[in-house]
C-alpha cells in the first residue's frame, strides 16, 4: 500500500493559506494547530491519517492538509500510529485472526511417569485382569 501524497499546487495551496502576513509586509507560515511560528520547520501532513483512508486512489485536497510545527506533528504522530495500530487490529479480529500471544493452544495432558497412585491403579488392573472382571486385549488379526 503506497502512501497517497499531496500534488505540488495543492501543497502550495495549503502552505497559502497557514501564511500570515504582517502589516510591515513580512509574512511567515503559521502552525494550524497550535497557532505558532513554524520558523521553516514545518510539515504538510493529512488531516487523517492516510493510512486509514480506504480509497488510495483518488486526489487529496487542500481541505484534507494542514501545517504543523515539528513539535505538533511529532504528537499528532505518535497518536496517529496508536490509531493505525488499534485499526489494523480491529480488521483482524474482524478477519478472524487472532494475537498469537492470547491464543490457547491445545496441550496434551502430563501424565506422571511413576507415582504410588498409578502403580497402585496398574497393579488393580493387572490383578482384575487375571481374574476375568476385565477382558483381556485380543490378539491383532
Amino acid at each position: 500500500m503506497s502512501r497517497n501524497e499531496f500534488q505540488r499546487s495543492v501543497r502550495v495551496s495549503i502552505i497559502k493559506r497557514a501564511t500570515k502576513s504582517l502589516p510591515s509586509g513580512f509574512s511567515y507560515v503559521c502552525c494550524e494547530r497550535c497557532g505558532m511560528d513554524a520558523r521553516g520547520r514545518f510539515v504538510v501532513d493529512h488531516i487523517d491519517p492516510d493510512a486509514l483512508q480506504i480509497d488510495k486512489s483518488r486526489t487529496l485536497t487542500a481541505e484534507e492538509g494542514q501545517v504543523l510545527c515539528d513539535p505538533c506533528n511529532k504528537v499528532k504522530t505518535a497518536q496517529d500510529v496508536i490509531n493505525i495500530a488499534k485499526a489494523k487490529r480491529i480488521e483482524a479480529r474482524h478477519l478472524g485472526d487472532r494475537d498469537p500471544r492470547t491464543a490457547k493452544i491445545a496441550q496434551r495432558p502430563k501424565v506422571p511417569r511413576s507415582s504410588s497412585k498409578l502403580d497402585s491403579i496398574r497393579v488393580l488392573g493387572s490383578a482384575l485382569k487375571r481374574q476375568g472382571f476385565i477382558p483381556a486385549k485380543e490378539a491383532a488379526e
